[in-house]
């Protein structure tokens, strides 16, 4: 509980690296960022459980003239996923993953979605729309 009070005060104050720490402290899943050469903007709790602890969290990452959101939610843990996936499906270090777009065509947003092992991972972007520019930021999550 103690440790709840101080992760919130350093996310109340502070710049995102320290509130990312904070998080990666409190979480009860494993948080993927990104490497350390991608400038972390943002870290957003969307959601947390009883006792305080983030459930539902977004990080938004600058790469040289690219944004790059990434929302993590606790998932239960409930073995393989029943969803079937045809010989063209996409995976992200070896977990099914979706890929949406949306948007105007002028604007469009592009979407890729996994769920790893107690996290559910969105990527998305309007600098980063097509399938291999996805894949690719998300097998440099650590």
């Amino acid at each position: 509980m103690i440790f709840a009070l101080i992760a919130a005060a350093l996310l109340a104050s502070g710049s995102p690296d320290t509130q990312l720490a904070a998080l990666q402290n409190a979480a009860a899943f494993h948080i993927y960022v990104m490497p350390d050469s991608a400038k972390l903007q943002q870290v957003t709790v969307l959601a947390k459980d009883a006792q305080g602890n983030p459930t539902d969290l977004r990080l938004v990452y600058r790469m040289s003239e690219e944004t790059l959101n990434i929302e993590e939610s606790a998932q239960a843990d409930n073995g393989p996923s029943v969803q079937s996936f045809g010989p063209d499906a996409l995976f992200v270090n070896g977990f099914p993953a979706t890929y949406t777009r949306t948007g105007p065509y002028f604007r469009q947003e592009g979407h890729l979605t996994w769920a790893a092992s107690g996290v559910n991972v969105k990527l998305s972007s309007l600098d980063l729309i097509d399938v291999p520019a996805l894949v690719n930021a998300a097998l440099s999550l650590r």
